[in-house]
């Protein structure tokens, strides 16, 4: 059995092995399509301005990715 915890938050339904998986699915989708097209920002900021991207324009881009 899996209690799913999702950004910390716990769940109260229970699955067998690959229904917790399946389960999941949807959320790894949108995190990681959002951490790499936020990576992809980052790498092309510093090689346009020598300088790491300031923290609230990262912070504006997650948002607009995770709205996506």
């Amino acid at each position: 059995m899996c209690s799913t915890y999702i950004f910390g938050l716990k769940f109260g339904f229970q699955l067998e092995g690959s229904e917790c998986i399946e389960a999941l699915i949807p959320f790894v989708k949108s995190f990681s399509f959002t951490w790499f097209n936020l990576q992809a920002a980052k790498r092309r900021y510093q090689k346009q301005h020598d300088t790491p991207m300031p923290i609230e324009m990262e912070r504006v881009m997650k948002e607009d990715f995770m709205v996506c």
